[in-house]
């Protein structure tokens, strides 16, 4: 679910008799974004031997000061290559040598890429309060978070002639476990069925899956790519509100994905059909009508 706005909290302190002063010293790297935002990363100072962010801490313990622990940051700066930052690194010899910033948090507890107050002040997409109906200030109601189904190598496929020879292989086996009594303890054959805690709480019921044409549908797997999906309770981890958004397989409806914070960069684009819980990062599905 997205997150109301956070309110005001204190600024995290730390124990004084610990450290007296850190510094941060921001190496960037990190080959895991996308974009400009990669090309700005650009090279890693362990060169192909990481993906990761690198950073140097160094942390400066001074038993008789009784001042408040300061934190000092430093970025290397952008699109620069392995070779320049070592370079840069070398030249600055030492702590001396680097123009640091004292960074002083907000009262959100942010240290830097601080947001702008204003912002909280915006009117919320939606949140939990208000798809309980608790209060009314959010624009949607009603959203989902996509539709999750913790088994994708078996729910979803490109052609839907193999998905449903699948998945009747898979109901077929799922059924069979309850015929043998085996609804504790079913056998395991990955090559059919991955249980998952939703379908083994179903199979120990002994609630029976039925074969349907009305559980196959179309989903946006990631931007533009759409898929067919075995779209079952037994058989999906969740679905999250789905249901009231497209309750049968011919609704028409429109939904805003928006991205959420796994995502690269923000994006948010529009389909008339079900997300999948990863389509661009997380995030929300808002619907354009609650049916």
């Amino acid at each position: 679910d997205s997150p109301a706005p956070s309110q005001p909290a204190t600024p995290p302190s730390f124990p004084k008799s610990q450290f007296s002063t850190i510094y941060v010293y921001n190496l960037r790297g990190n080959a895991r974004l996308s974009g400009e935002a990669r090309r700005k990363e650009k090279g890693n100072v362990f060169g192909a031997g990481t993906r990761a962010t690198v950073l140097m801490i160094i942390f400066v313990k001074n038993p008789n000061s009784c001042n408040p622990i300061k934190i000092y940051y430093h970025d290397v700066g952008d699109y620069l290559t392995t070779t320049d930052k070592l370079n840069i690194v070398r030249t600055q010899n030492s702590i001396n040598g680097v123009d640091w910033v004292h960074l002083k948090p907000d009262e959100y507890c942010d240290w830097i890429n601080q947001t702008d107050k204003r912002y909280r002040t915006h009117q919320v997409i939606g949140n939990l309060e208000t798809r309980k109906n608790r209060k009314n200030d959010g624009i949607f109601r009603l959203y989902s978070n996509g539709l999750k189904t913790g088994r994708d190598l078996w729910a979803y496929d490109s052609s839907e002639y193999n998905l449903y020879l699948r998945t009747s292989d898979m109901i077929d086996f799922y059924n069979k476990q309850i015929d043998l009594g085996h609804e504790t303890h079913p056998e395991l054959d990955p090559s059919i069925i991955k249980w998952h805690g939703v379908a083994k709480r179903y199979l120990k019921l002994g609630h029976k899956a039925e074969m349907a044409d009305s559980r196959f549908k179309n989903v946006m797997y990631r931007p533009f790519f759409i898929q067919n999906v075995h779209y079952d309770p037994i058989f999906n981890h969740f679905h999250s509100h789905l249901d009231s958004i497209f309750p049968t397989g011919t609704t028409d409806n429109l939904v805003i994905n928006i991205s959420g914070k796994s995502a690269y960069e923000f994006d948010c684009f529009m389909t008339r059909c079900m997300g999948d819980l990863h389509l661009n990062g997380g995030g929300a599905r808002v619907p354009k009508v609650h049916l």
